[in-house]
């Protein structure tokens, strides 16, 4: 049967990937509300199973009925700072779940950050405390949505840090930062750290999202479901390698600064940090003891590792080496 899926976010990183994925691999219909119909790609925007709405979506929830049937939503978009952060990240989306849930829909699919949550997938007091005000407003949401009962199925996906974009789709903000940093490759050589992480790329979250899609409606459970997106967990080291590796730098003797002295550093240079900033240099471990990929479902990676991603990067002619 044809899935009529409300997909918002459409136009970013990881929605973009998302949209191309579920045109070539599934019959679904997609409703795309944007703000602006011209970002979307042409083959999307002129899709005989695409249908595209100009509306924000701080408006959406409201105006839900003039879309039409809805089976499914997949709800990415997000706003990164300032007052319009909990506009849309919490007050938006809960209304916008809330009124999906209350219209019948059968899947509801929402996107956060791996950040709100220790490594045992609970959530992390120090988000709500100290985060941005990206953050706290993704915090906020998942308290919000874990004290109401719901009757459709409701998913949460976390992702960590995220890879991809470039050519017709927007660049991730990790992907930005690894362009900027390329001149700075051979100092790479010289830089040691503690820490561990997970990276993932955009497409590889399009795969896991087509995924969980066609896996059979599960029953509701006291507490909605909770995914934490990546590939295994990198020592700080292993991407430092790869990095400086990739542009053919050489790693040279190291010295590994402690905790005390980058703070040191910080005060000498007058560094401005966020609290949250301070509480990543301190926790240093951000691994998770279950992430979710497409090796989960039996299904190729598209990018294993940040060696990968770069290679990427260059083929888009992005990179220089």
């Amino acid at each position: 049967m044809t899935r009529h899926v409300l997909v918002t976010g459409a136009t970013g990183c990881i929605g973009s990937h998302l949209v191309e994925a579920m045109l070539k691999e599934t019959t679904d219909r997609l409703i795309l509300p944007v703000r602006n119909p011209d970002v979307l790609p042409p083959h999307v925007r002129h899709s005989e199973r695409v249908a595209v709405h100009t509306i924000d979506v701080r408006d959406l929830a409201r105006n839900l009925t003039t879309l039409g049937r809805i089976d499914d939503a997949i709800l990415i978009a997000a706003a990164w700072g300032g007052p319009e952060a909990f506009e849309v990240n919490l007050d938006a989306t809960f209304a916008l779940l809330s009124r999906l849930d209350a219209m019948g829909a059968d899947r509801l699919i929402y996107f956060s950050t791996a950040s709100v949550l220790d490594r045992r997938k609970r959530l992390l007091p120090a988000a709500l405390e100290i985060g941005t005000d990206y953050i706290r407003s993704k915090y906020e949401l998942v308290a919000a949505l874990d004290d109401r009962p719901w009757t459709a199925e409701l998913i949460g996906l976390f992702p960590t840090l995220v890879l991809g974009g470039g050519g017709d789709k927007p660049l991730s903000h990790l992907s930005r930062l690894l362009i900027e940093a390329a001149p700075w490759a051979r100092l790479a050589g010289h830089a040691t750290a503690d820490g561990r992480f997970h990276l993932i790329h955009a497409r590889d979250i399009a795969r896991v999202v087509v995924q969980r899609l066609a896996e059979p409606l599960k029953p509701s459970a006291p507490e909605p479901a909770r995914h934490v997106l990546g590939m295994p967990a990198n020592e700080t080291d292993q991407i430092i390698d790869m990095f400086s590796r990739f542009f053919g730098a050489r790693r040279w003797p190291r010295l590994r600064l402690r905790t005390w002295q980058v703070e040191a550093l910080i005060s000498l240079f007058r560094i401005r940090m966020s609290a949250w900033d301070r509480y990543c240099i301190v926790n240093r471990d951000q691994s998770y003891i279950e992430v979710l990929n497409p090796t989960h479902y039996g299904a190729a990676v598209y990018a294993k590792d940040l060696t990968a991603a770069l290679m990427e990067l260059k083929a888009l002619g992005l990179l220089n080496r």
